[in-house]
């Protein structure tokens, strides 16, 4: 039978393992040692090591950048559907020609969403769309 410190122990290693699993995946970096302290002190100097040296910022910055215009065009484009849906945007077909006309009652709309921002916080943000600027009549 296990005493309360081997299992103790063997808890808080689970615990560490799954985070050095799951830091490890999100940054790419890989921990060396024989026990999950000495796997997690490696990463940590690993991490200010990079951190220091500007290591993989170009990297992660593209990728924000890459994630915020992917979330940005599923919002948009989901919120402009969500408008046909209302009603508040129609479309009527243009007479011998296989094109539509866009029409609504509304001159803007505006758009507000939470961002990520270069610090800890997120950043409120607010887009105003003129709709004659974009084929409505």
């Amino acid at each position: 039978m296990k005493s309360k410190d081997d299992v103790w122990k063997k808890a808080c290693s689970t615990s560490m393992n799954k985070w050095i699993g799951i830091i490890e995946e999100e940054t790419e970096i890989v921990s060396f040692g024989s026990n999950p302290t000495q796997k997690m002190h490696d990463l940590i100097d690993k991490i200010k090591h990079a951190i220091a040296t500007g290591d993989n910022f170009d990297t992660s910055i593209d990728e924000l950048i890459q994630e915020t215009f992917d979330k940005g065009v599923q919002s948009g484009f989901a919120k402009g559907l969500a408008k046909f849906i209302d009603g508040s945007i129609t479309t009527k077909k243009i007479r011998n020609e296989n094109s539509w006309i866009l029409s609504t009652n509304s001159k803007q709309y505006q758009i507000t969403a939470k961002l990520p921002s270069a610090g800890e916080k997120t950043i409120q943000t607010t887009s105003y769309i003129k709709i004659s600027e974009h084929g409505f009549e």
